[in-house]
């Protein structure tokens, strides 16, 4: 699968499959000589690119598929050329937690008539391999979770049964945007200030594990790493000239020794908002930064940050 691990509302998902059997037409003399001592004429066989005749000319295999003309020349590989493979892609029922990759039998997952995207027979080309994107088979977004992948060439006259499996994983992802208002444009020294915080989830998934890194009680400029849920580090910039008063915020608690603004979970078009006072003690610039995490991946960083700078 590429990707492997792939992010809600992403339609490009491919999945790639090689059937390695042992050889197409020279199979029988595969390990026995070389293209040199193979030859063939008044051959006819059928390939993916249709019927095939070699004429009455002696012709030698050329080494690889992909020396063939795309298919046009007869040619000695590894790789199974028109051959049947039947595919079946299923939300794992069991949940990204669950018993992944069990079995490659398709009846030990249950009944997975729900949760299935996918199951058709597909040809292979002359290279042994299927593809095909997930958007060919569903117009809407794969939701989160696990998915597993099972593909099976049943047994004919040359081969047994062949089963393989395999999976991907669609992760939630959100946008989670800071902006700072200030209750001044000009602050002058010894004078209080209402900093207004607001953090809007703009999707398209629900955000958890929210935590706002802003302004803690302090008197100079330190760097502090935090580690979030997920493990996560982000830079806790603590601005020096201003004494915290008091807080109080919309959801969550907020830690002004810290300076972490736990919020939780925020659905799809949630805000929240935190108002901090402080007491400034110095002139001149002072540089105001927050920035928020939470426990899924964010599709636009840029506004994870956001720094107010008054004078």
């Amino acid at each position: 699968m590429d990707p492997s691990l792939s992010h809600f509302n992403e339609s490009d998902i491919f999945i790639n499959f090689t059937l390695i059997g042992g050889n197409n037409i020279a199979n029988a003399i595969y390990n026995t000589a070389s293209t040199k001592d193979i030859y063939f004429y008044n051959v006819s066989y059928v390939s993916s690119k249709g019927p095939k005749f070699t004429g009455e000319d002696e012709i030698h295999p050329v080494n690889g598929a992909q020396n063939s003309n795309d298919g046009s020349l007869l040619y000695q590989d590894d790789p199974e050329d028109n051959q049947l493979v039947n595919v079946l892609i299923f939300k794992n029922p069991q949940g990204t937690d669950g018993n992944k990759l069990a079995s490659s039998s398709y009846d030990d997952y249950g009944d997975i008539s729900d949760n299935l995207l996918v199951n058709n027979t597909f040809v292979t080309g002359i290279l042994g391999d299927i593809q095909f994107n997930m958007s060919d088979f569903t117009s809407l977004p794969l939701e989160t979770g696990n998915y597993i992948v099972l593909a099976k060439h049943f047994e004919d006259d040359y081969y047994k049964e062949i089963d393989e499996n395999n999976e991907f994983d669609i992760i939630p992802i959100v946008d989670l945007a800071i902006n700072i208002s200030s209750s001044r444009v000009n602050i002058d020294f010894n004078k209080t200030v209402k900093y207004t915080i607001k953090i809007d989830n703009y999707g398209p998934n629900n955000a958890t594990g929210t935590k706002v890194n802003a302004l803690a009680n302090g008197f100079s400029l330190l760097s502090r790493t935090i580690i979030d849920a997920t493990g996560t580090k982000v830079n806790v910039l603590i601005p020096e000239g201003l004494i915290y008063l008091n807080s109080s915020a919309s959801i969550g608690t907020y830690d002004e020794k810290t300076g972490i603004w736990t919020i939780g979970d925020m659905d799809v078009g949630d805000n929240q908002t935190l108002v901090i006072n402080v007491l400034t003690n110095k002139t001149g610039i002072i540089d105001f930064p927050v920035n928020i995490t939470s426990n899924e991946d964010d599709s636009n960083e840029k506004n994870n940050f956001n720094n107010k700078k008054w004078r």
